[in-house]
């Protein structure tokens, strides 16, 4: 019977991604899915129906969408796997992969639940109609993408073998000594007392003691030894993962919400409570099960016999659970990303809650994805009982068995009570190891889906790597050509089309046009955020596909409508992420131009005054020139300002325009509503309908009488 192959979403919105996957996988590709959301254009609206056929081409498969009926599956003909796009819990759009329709019902691979069969009146409830058949094509070849895995994560620990084996040494001496005491009561039983030896009594028992405090010694010391190693685990992948994601190009955090980033630490936790648990258990449990075995099997080999009997049963248990952890587990995952999406959102937005009132329709909200959250954590937790008690049943069934049948041996005087009593306690140190290994399979399933959530991210290609094949340019002096330049987001409408412009140093230059006409897309490609589609951006001639990012942005400086400004002083602040010490003079000298000096020097504390979370404590336009002043600071070629002073005051906001005008050597590009403020540039550029439709000085193009003069115009 032929394996029908499904791919579960690490998050909400990968659903088109996990398709792709799904039908790759059945024509044995496996390629990572965030590589498949590269290529997909997946943003965070999702992914739409030309992304998916898009990306079924790039992948070699002939694809179409089509709308139909129901009608069409009554067509034996036709090719499956095949990608629905259907309308989930009634306002979700959602992707599925069809495997196979039968008489009345169909087979789906539904990448939040898996591999189910539904009813054909339940499709057809849920179907949007559309649907894209596909088949490879005779260039389809199959493709295996080198993707990490938990293995990867366990290579981490031999980092620490040194820690792991004094882990494992304590471990053993803890099962030794427990062993050795495990015998104290067959000698009890079968010697001391019916030797009525006081003396012998009192040696022993004190020898017991003496072994149960090096027991709880060696106990704590392997309790604090694993702390340890989950200190250093834990910097190891959470620390690496937060530096990786700081590397990452921009479009990776214009594609997922806060929450799926944030989530992953989540993940990450779950994956180093498993390494550290697993492996004591594969190291030290396996060992201990093997030496407990022959111990066990010289007291009595048939007790040992029938303690055998209980792994098949505990395999059985395990194989039933598999595929419910899976699914479980990643609902779960998937329900906290957009849990703590919300939440920080909330908080970010809270000044926009209360001006509208919004308190009860935010609170609403979370209610619902908490309680989303709680009934998935939940069916996990009530599947990790349900599986626990089988094992509980199984485990105590055998001992019952065990001591049944003991005590059939005592009775016809083939064991001793002390050797039934000792194989007893022998019977938990090998129960105990096994059940430890037993139990290793939920917390495995659960942090292999960690691992792929968070390998899913960590497979990204940094914007550091992306520089290796670039050239490092020391010094940009501030001449700027763009030619016939076009842009659209992946898998979106053009948004930029034919753009041409030459900037020459020291130029003073403004972008001016309607909202959403493309202004801030350039500004974003001019600093490298985005890959351009088509033409080419030079600096002093060097194309910008050629230039490192990292040369690229210490000579261009960008300050968007919003900033970022961090808990600490404001020293800190403008000093955010300079490596080299700078003099307090050269900072006056910054915030002077940005017109904030006077007002920082009003403060208690001056440049030393604290600044809360995110600024809260100073106004949107003080906010606005303190990035100004941090832009100065550092002593860029070519500056850039997105609306960067939408927030200050039409006088100061003049008089900082008016200093900017002054430096004599800077490249300024200034993206501006207010007309009044770029009059002086060398060019201004009238951006419309994707393209630039106008350029030249203010008084030229009053004189043109287009656009630009219909804008004065509306301006004054």
């Amino acid at each position: 019977m032929k394996k029908y192959k499904s791919v579960k979403q690490n998050d909400l919105k990968d659903c088109g991604a996990a398709c792709i996957l799904t039908v790759l996988k059945q024509y044995k590709s496996d390629v990572s899915l965030s590589r498949i959301r590269e290529t997909i254009g997946t943003s965070n609206t999702g992914t739409n129906l030309l992304g998916i056929v898009k990306g079924l081409e790039e992948y070699n498969f002939e694809a179409k969408a089509i709308k139909a009926d129901m009608e069409i599956f009554e067509d034996d003909s036709l090719p499956y796997p095949a990608i629905a796009h259907i309308l989930k819990d009634g306002m979700l759009l959602h992707f599925v992969v069809i495997h196979k329709v039968y008489k009345d019902k169909i087979l789906i691979s539904d990448p939040a639940e898996g591999l189910k069969k539904i009813s054909k009146e339940e499709f057809k409830e849920v179907w949007t109609k559309y649907i894209i058949f596909t088949v490879p094509t005779e260039q389809y070849i199959q493709i295996k993408d080198k993707k990490n895995s938990l293995g990867t994560f366990f290579k981490q620990t031999l980092k620490d073998k040194g820690l792991i084996a004094q882990i494992v040494v304590a471990a053993t001496i803890i099962t030794i000594l427990g062993i050795i005491a495990s015998f104290y009561f067959q000698i009890l039983i079968d010697s001391i007392i019916p030797s009525g030896s006081i003396k012998t009594l009192a040696l022993i028992s004190l020898g017991v003691i003496i072994v149960h405090v090096f027991e709880v010694i060696f106990n704590f010391i392997k309790t604090y030894l694993l702390v340890i190693f989950g200190n250093r685990m834990s910097i190891r992948i959470m620390l690496s993962y937060y530096n990786h994601v700081l590397k990452l190009p921009f479009n990776f955090f214009s594609t997922r919400t806060s929450g799926e980033i944030i989530s992953r630490f989540s993940d990450a936790n779950k994956i180093i409570n498993t390494l550290g648990s697993s492996i004591l258990t594969m190291i030290l449990d396996v060992n201990m099960v093997i030496v407990i075995s022959l111990i066990m099997f010289f007291q009595n080999s048939t007790l040992f016999g029938i303690a055998l009997v209980s792994i098949p049963f505990y395999t059985i248990i395990i194989t039933f659970f598999l595929k419910k952890y899976d699914s479980y587990n990643h609902k779960e995952m998937e329900e906290n990303a957009l849990l703590n999406s919300f939440i920080i959102e909330s908080f970010n937005g809270i000044e926009t809650i209360k001006s509208l009132q919004g308190e009860k329709a935010a609170s609403k909200k979370v209610d619902n994805l908490f309680l989303s959250y709680i009934n998935a954590s939940f069916k996990t937790v009530q599947l990790d009982t349900t599986q626990m008690f089988f094992k509980q049943l199984v485990q105590l069934t055998m001992n019952i068995i065990v001591l049944w049948i003991g005590s059939q041996f005592v009775i016809k005087g083939d064991l001793s009570v002390g050797q039934l009593i000792t194989f007893n306690i022998l019977l938990s140190y090998f129960t105990n190891p096994l059940l430890n290994i037993i139990n290793l399979q939920p917390q495995l399933q659960s942090a292999k889906v960690a691992s792929d959530r968070l390998s899913e991210i960590m497979e990204l290609k940094q914007e550091k790597n992306q520089n290796e094949e670039r050239i490092s340019i020391k010094n940009i002096s501030g001449n700027i050509q763009v030619k016939g330049l076009n842009f659209h987001y992946p898998m979106q409408r053009e948004c930029l089309s034919d753009i041409n412009l030459e900037i020459l140093q020291g130029e003073k230059i403004a972008i001016v046009g309607r909202s959403g006409s493309g202004k801030s897309t350039l500004a974003k490609l001019l600093v490298g955020y985005y890959d351009i589609s088509e033409g080419d951006i030079l600096f002093d001639g060097y194309s910008i596909k050629n230039i490192q990012k990292e040369a690229l942005r210490k000579s261009l400086i960008m300050v968007p409508q919003t900033n970022f400004l961090f808990n600490g002083t404001i020293y800190e602040n403008l000093t955010f992420g300079l490596e080299e010490n700078i003099e307090l003079k050269n900072i006056i000298e910054a915030c002077k131009l940005a017109c904030i000096h006077e007002e920082i020097e009003n403060l208690t504390l001056g440049y030393g005054s604290l600044v809360e979370e995110n600024g809260s404590n100073f106004s949107g336009g003080q906010k606005q020139r303190l990035a100004i002043a941090r832009a100065i600071l550092r002593n860029p070629k070519i500056l850039l300002l997105d609306e960067s002073t939408s927030n200050i005051d039409s006088f100061t906001e003049k008089l900082i325009f008016d200093n900017l005008f002054k430096i004599k050597d800077l490249t300024l590009i200034a993206i501006a509503h207010k007309l009044s403020l770029i009059k002086n540039a060398n060019k201004i550029f009238v951006i419309e309908d994707k393209t630039i439709v106008e350029e030249g000085t203010h008084e030229a193009l009053i004189n043109h009488g287009g656009k630009y003069k219909n804008m004065w115009k509306i301006f004054n």
